[in-house]
């Protein structure tokens, strides 16, 4: 598991998309997780990252609260994670 898994968001796929959309979608996936990966690492702003969210048709308010539940289910889970030369956070034990 990386540290950003529970931030990320996935690609929006629709079956009505044609490449010009796919590549639309494929952008704006980039562009929110680099406004992601900035929050996180404590280079941006809550509020600029939801902002995009909602400019993007993502509901942010469904976004906070779903890494809040990814967040507390890592807690809870009670395996110990650590970080790997890659910067990946790893369960303990496992070799990548």
């Amino acid at each position: 598991m990386d540290l950003l898994d529970p931030f990320m968001t996935p690609f929006r796929e629709n079956s009505d998309y044609n490449r010009q959309d796919e590549r639309g979608e494929a952008e704006a996936l980039y562009q929110r997780q680099g406004a992601i990966e900035d929050f996180v690492e404590g280079k941006g702003q809550a509020d600029t990252l939801l902002d995009m969210l909602e400019e993007q048709g993502i509901d942010a308010a469904a976004y906070a609260d779903r890494v809040h539940a990814e967040v507390e289910a890592v807690i809870d889970s009670g395996i110990v994670y650590i970080s790997n030369d890659a910067g990946l956070l790893i369960p303990s034990g496992m070799v990548l």
